[in-house]
């Protein structure tokens, strides 16, 4: 996994792109000169090339390596400048001056698309991209909220449609990673979870009482920690909220920058770089305590075998139908440990009660 961030020069416009990475070293792998003007946004594209996108339109696809090739937004967004740019795995989309969406796929210089327009008379307070993969349409979609309208408005290519809201306006309007939910924080401090067609409100959760934890202003982040549960910060604070309204609280010496993923959410400090997710199924079904899932079983059966208690041969007995899912749950659970004490632990539990068949399994391990 790797990450960028800007330095600025001692010249106005002179910028340097440092790329890491997030394994704990401080080695910079790249370190990349930019003379370009002021940097409005960058970001990776799914097979790790790094976007930059400047104020004039004008933005470079980087590989690794430091090379690059330069394209160009258009005529319009070099004329009237570019206000903000979110860039996606597949795509990004760009806010100009004209107050209207430009939308790019894929990063080989293709001509921009207009959005429809959404007749702004001044720039959103915040908003979000759902990819085209995840929309019905299956075009870009630009959720928007200004400070003066307590709704949202949906925009792609063809229409511009006002959701009819009345709980806004938002701070902050997060995509959950398969598209069917979204996280909206109001200004009082109410996260409001609902799905992706404004049709059904699925949670709700008042961040305020949480003020002596260090929640108080408006949250700096709001992101999902895959589709299950959703992360706010503020300074020193990360919050997360799961689906039935518990919460977890993270405390940071400095300030966070959180990165929602398919299966998780990275938090980057000054000196720490943390990766939170759902625990897997399969782990929740081996050691959860009092757990009676046969892999659960399994596993202490192996442990009475070391101890060469007669227990061991009883529990096989007793989960002899089942077996071969609790050596898949096994196997499973191994793959996705970050610990290689348990790891190791899971293989062997595996390899001990594992058919011959069932070896062919472990070349597959992520």
């Amino acid at each position: 996994m790797r990450f960028a961030c800007i330095r600025r020069r001692e010249r106005a416009c002179w910028y340097s792109l440092c790329v890491h990475s997030t394994l704990g070293s401080s080695l910079v792998l790249r370190d990349l000169e930019w003379n370009q003007g002021r940097i409005v946004n960058f970001g990776w594209t799914f097979d790790e090339r790094l976007v930059v996108v400047n104020e004039e339109g004008i933005y470079r696809v980087y590989d690794l390596q430091g090379e690059y090739q330069q394209f160009s937004l258009g005529a319009e967004a070099s004329e009237t400048g570019v206000a903000e740019v979110k860039i996606y795995e597949g795509g990004m989309v760009a806010l100009i001056g004209s107050l209207t969406f430009l939308d790019v796929k894929g990063f080989t210089g293709a001509r921009p698309v207009e959005l429809a327009n959404p007749t702004l008379t001044e720039p959103p307070h915040t908003w979000a991209i759902v990819s085209p993969e995840l929309t019905n349409s299956r075009h870009t979609e630009v959720l928007l909220s200004t400070v003066t309208s307590p709704s949202i408005l949906s925009i792609d290519s063809l229409e511009c449609v006002d959701q009819r809201l009345s709980r806004g306006p938002f701070t902050h309007i997060a995509v959950s990673p398969n598209g069917k939910s979204l996280a909206l924080m109001t200004f009082s401090g109410m996260l409001w979870v609902v799905s992706s067609d404004f049709q059904r409100s699925l949670a709700e959760y008042d961040t305020s009482p949480r003020a002596e934890e260090g929640a108080t202003g408006a949250p700096r982040q709001v992101e999902w920690c895959g589709n299950d549960a959703v992360l706010v910060t503020w300074a020193g604070l990360a919050l997360l909220v799961g689906p039935f309204g518990d919460t977890l609280s993270l405390f940071y010496p400095g300030a966070t920058f959180a990165v929602g993923e398919a299966d998780g959410v990275k938090i980057i400090g000054p000196d720490v770089c943390d990766f939170v997710q759902k625990v897997p199924t399969s782990s929740v079904n081996i050691f959860r305590p009092g757990s009676t899932a046969p892999s659960a079983i399994l596993f202490d059966a192996w442990e009475s075998f070391q101890k060469r208690a007669p227990k061991a041969h009883e529990s096989i007995r007793g989960i002899k139908p089942d077996l071969a899912k609790a050596v898949d749950e096994c196997i499973d659970a191994a793959g996705r440990e970050w610990e290689p004490f348990w790891q190791r632990k899971l293989l062997n539990v595996s390899r001990c009660f594992m058919p011959p068949r069932y070896c062919a399994l472990m070349l597959h391990l992520p």
